[in-house]
């Protein structure tokens, strides 16, 4: 039960998040990802019981180690999949930016459009006029969407997985 629970908490929290916008108020940003956060909190301890229930006590520390690892793993690659989504959509959307847009742009910006990691930087955020900025920023909440549907996908996955986890017993 802690694994599903976890895992609709974490679900909830990314569809919460897709829907964040550039005026989206603080407290639903803090809510969506507070969800998140309670899913993964419940769900990760519970995991570690459920395998070490699963094996006999001479293998405890093999099972606990691995599945730590595992997670540890998952955490890794997660963020670099999450990270990659982000950029990929940021990068096509101002590759779908009109032409006259971006020539507007200063040159040092348009340089850094394939690489949007870097224009956050505070040296980047003063060669921008407020209403460049904004365009970016939107093009980065609009990017969050597939980085928080991507994790919701993921959860769904994790539901499903959890359909195969040994059942509790009363």
């Amino acid at each position: 039960r802690m694994v599903f629970g976890g895992m609709r908490s974490m679900g909830a929290g990314f569809l919460l998040a897709s829907f964040v916008r550039l005026d989206s108020p603080l407290y639903y940003m803090i809510l969506s990802t507070t969800f998140i956060g309670v899913g993964m909190g419940v769900q990760t301890p519970a995991l570690l019981t459920t395998a070490q229930n699963a094996l006999h006590s001479g293998v405890l520390g093999v099972a606990t180690s691995t599945q730590m690892l595992s997670r540890m793993l998952g955490g890794a690659i997660g963020v670099s999949v999450m990270g990659a989504a982000l950029t990929h959509s940021m990068q096509d959307e101002f590759r779908n930016s009109s032409a006259a847009l971006l020539a507007s742009f200063p040159d040092i910006i348009r340089s850094h459009l394939n690489e949007p990691h870097l224009l956050f930087t505070e040296s980047m955020r003063a060669n921008l006029d407020p209403e460049h900025l904004s365009y970016i920023l939107n093009v980065f909440t609009h990017s969050l969407h597939n980085v928080f549907i991507t994790g919701f996908a993921v959860a769904i996955i994790g539901l499903v997985a959890g359909l195969f986890l040994p059942k509790e017993s009363s």
